[in-house]
């Protein structure tokens, strides 16, 4: 018996889609997710409503589902019917992940190996082209120009400013400019 809390969390419910999808059996998707009974049912009359050929918001406001969680939920399903790879694994959290390991120094394969996808590996890679000059252009144009979310463009951007501020610190400490603070004192 299952002593631990079952989760709540909307992630929870896209990763019990992803394996419903998957053709994981109810037992399978119980163990590993740690999800209840209720969000399995939501997810069976959600796909059951989307194979009736409902619209994700309706569907997802008759369940009780968040609509960006149903919108996520209705291109999985597309994506099984149309055999496309299901893109449960591409979410904003990959493109941040992709774009800091990149930073880090990481190769592709290193990346890709992590669980990244290639077009996170992609759009990371553009974005650090424009990650110099971002400063001049507004959140929501880059994140148009990438399809990515702003808040996503503001993670990596702030990723970005961490590095480089952590690089010039390097720099200044091996060339001796910044004065410990203990020398100050004497």
């Amino acid at each position: 018996m299952n002593y631990y809390r079952r989760s709540r969390h909307p992630q929870t419910l896209l990763l019990v889609y992803y394996l419903f999808l998957t053709g994981s059996s109810d037992a399978e998707i119980m163990n590993n997710t740690r999800a209840n009974e209720a969000g399995l049912s939501k997810i069976k009359r959600f796909n059951d409503s989307m194979s009736k050929n409902k619209h994700y918001i309706s569907a997802s406001c008759e369940i009780g589902i968040d609509l960006q969680l149903g919108k996520r939920m209705f291109n999985m399903y597309h994506e099984k019917q149309n055999g496309l790879p299901l893109s449960y694994q591409s979410h904003r959290i990959g493109f941040r992940n992709a774009f800091k390991m990149l930073l880090e120094g990481k190769s592709d394969m290193d990346i890709l190996a992590n669980g990244n996808s290639e077009l996170q590996l992609n759009k990371a890679k553009e974005f650090l082209h424009i990650a110099p000059d971002a400063d001049k252009l507004l959140l929501a144009v880059i994140g148009q120009k990438f399809g990515i979310a702003r808040e996503s463009v503001a993670a990596m951007l702030r990723i970005y400013r961490d590095q480089k501020a952590e690089i010039m610190r390097i720099e200044d400490l091996q060339d001796n400019r910044i004065i410990p603070i203990t020398s100050m004192r004497k």
